[in-house]
C-alpha cells in the first residue's frame, strides 16, 4: 500500500482523497487548515486521514511528509 499526503480537502481533493482510498491501494491522508472541510472529508469515508496543516508554513508540511 502507497502512502499519499493529498493538500486541500475542497471539493477536488476530496473527490481526489474519496478515489484514491476506494481503489484500495493508496493509505490517504488529506491536509488542509480548514477544519469543516477535514471533517466533510471523514464524514465521507473512515478510511482517510486528515491532518490540519499550515501550507504555507514549510515546516509543517516538511514535518507531514
Amino acid at each position: 500500500m502507497n502512502n499519499v499526503l493529498l493538500l486541500g480537502a475542497g471539493k477536488i481533493g476530496g473527490a481526489i482523497a474519496q478515489f484514491l482510498a476506494d481503489s484500495g491501494d493508496y493509505a490517504v491522508t488529506v491536509a488542509d487548515l480548514n477544519p469543516d472541510a477535514l471533517a466533510r472529508i471523514g464524514q465521507r469515508n473512515g478510511q482517510i486521514e486528515s491532518t490540519a496543516l499550515d501550507l504555507a508554513d514549510t515546516g509543517e508540511l516538511d514535518r507531514a511528509m
